[in-house]
């Protein structure tokens, strides 16, 4: 315990109470009253002194990180390290809610099962397994909700308003957010990620707003120019 205090700077109450709360693995005990701290013991300090410290992060939020691995790369000196993890804590919070099954998304929706897998080859969505279960994530989840709307306002497939439609919206999507990211990353690399993170949190809400209202002004002179 001496020698872990001395490597990382973080006293041993502050230790104990990583170890209880389940961010630490618990030490090697050979014998009574000895304990064996390893170089994972090490680095986990260092990853939650480095969170807490210089990105401000609270224990909730750093605790999620360190279930997933991501403060390996969250110790390591590149630009942005580790914000992969923080854009999605700070945009959605520790766990997002309202994931779903296939079935109950299915039966909420009345899009049907063939669909959604439909949705999911195309990369509208991603359907994830668990053993002989399929769900959906919440944003997935409402994107299908969303979906249905459409057709219950008159978009139906009957029309020709079927996947293909909603796979091409993604597909723009995911080219336009790789020049996003690219650009992101070269204007902020000399930022902290946690900061960076909170900024590119702000960018989304903003920009998907900006979105909305350029798609309503294309579409209304798109009509105009066709009649």
């Amino acid at each position: 315990m001496k020698e872990l205090e001395e490597r990382t700077g973080i006293g041993r109450e502050a230790i104990r109470f990583y170890l209880r709360e389940g961010m630490l693995p618990e030490p090697e005990r050979p014998k009574k009253n000895v304990a064996r701290y390893s170089e994972e013991h090490v680095q986990r300090l260092l990853a939650i002194k480095k969170l807490k410290e210089e990105r401000f992060l609270p224990l909730a939020v750093i605790k999620s990180l360190l279930q997933t691995d991501a403060y390996r790369q969250m110790l390591a000196r590149q630009p942005l390290a580790g914000i992969e993890h923080l854009l999605p804590a700070v945009v959605d919070g520790v766990a997002g809610a309202g994931d779903r099954t296939l079935a109950e998304l299915a039966k909420s929706s009345g899009v049907d099962d063939v669909e959604l897998e439909e949705l999911a080859r195309s990369g509208a969505i991603e359907l994830r397994r668990d053993g002989s279960t399929s769900w959906v994530d919440f944003r997935d989840a409402a994107i299908v909700e969303q979906w249905a709307r459409l057709r219950q306002v008159g978009f139906s497939a009957a029309r020709g308003y079927r996947f293909d439609k909603l796979a091409a919206y993604a597909a723009l999507l995911r080219d336009l957010a790789v020049d996003e990211v690219d650009d992101f990353v070269r204007s902020f690399a000399d930022m902290e990620a946690g900061e960076a993170a909170e900024i590119a949190a702000r960018g989304i809400e903003i920009v998907n707003e900006l979105l909305a209202l350029l798609h309503t002004r294309a579409v209304i002179e798109a009509v105009k120019a066709r009649y």
